[in-house]
């Protein structure tokens, strides 16, 4: 006897209409970090004596990081729940934001960024896998179109938003506060994903459990080959 078909996903539904907004918001933040930082250089240089290596990594070591996370993270997210992942990413990008704001010299920056990117990493992978899971037909469509609109217009702001916080603050807490500022939105996504998110996203997505099979379903090895893999090639 065939099986019945799932029941269709009431995407008007209130918890529907508020969960893509807690996804695509933390996301629009994550994503400003990429272009944003390219304005505020010339003041980070000013302000903390740096050199031309050390500004290149400011702004390659949170892409890099972003990169080699963004495939692991998908993997993590259906094996320890996407919720988990997403709101662990978060706070790692929060709290990166949080040091790059604070930071009192090149290196401690270039750290702190990085913990950005692995924060920025675990977080996207998880609303592609969030929209695929709980939208469906035109809505998935539409969803994924206003995710895509999201990454166009976070490269496009960035650095508008940058410049005009160095511009109103100066250079010497203008590229501070280009950092400062994720930080209340972060823990506004936090809240917003503990309030908004269903519960089905809180677990793993397959049916298996145990730390042994989770082990084995994340793949380590495989993980750090093509972390490697994308190092050689970035």
């Amino acid at each position: 006897m065939p099986s019945s078909p799932p029941p269709a996903r009431d995407t008007n539904a209130p918890e529907h209409q508020r969960l893509l907004p807690t996804l695509l918001i933390p996301a629009f933040v994550t994503l400003l970090a990429v272009s944003s930082v390219n304005v505020i250089l010339p003041a980070v240089s000013q302000d903390l004596s740096a050199g031309t290596a050390g500004l290149q990594l400011v702004v390659s070591g949170y892409s890099l990081v972003f990169g080699v996370v963004l495939v692991p993270a998908g993997r993590a997210g259906d094996v320890m729940g996407r919720g988990r992942i997403f709101v662990i990413g978060m706070i790692l990008f929060g709290v990166g934001s949080l040091a790059s704001g604070l930071a009192p010299d090149i290196v401690t920056l270039n750290l702190a960024r990085v913990v950005m990117g692995v924060g920025s990493g675990l977080l996207n992978p998880q609303v592609a896998g969030m929209i695929q899971q709980y939208y469906s037909g035109e809505s998935r469509g539409r969803a994924f179109g206003l995710f895509g609109a999201v990454i166009g217009v976070s490269v496009a702001v960035g650095p508008v938003l940058s410049g005009g916080l160095i511009g109103w603050l100066g250079d010497d807490w203008g590229w501070r506060a280009s950092f400062l500022i994720n930080v209340p939105l972060v823990l506004l996504g936090v809240w917003a994903a503990h309030r908004y998110l269903p519960d089905s996203a809180w677990h793993r997505q397959d049916g298996g459990s145990g730390a042994g099979r989770d082990r084995v379903d994340l793949d380590p090895v495989g993980m750090v080959l093509l972390a490697a893999g994308t190092l050689l090639i970035m």
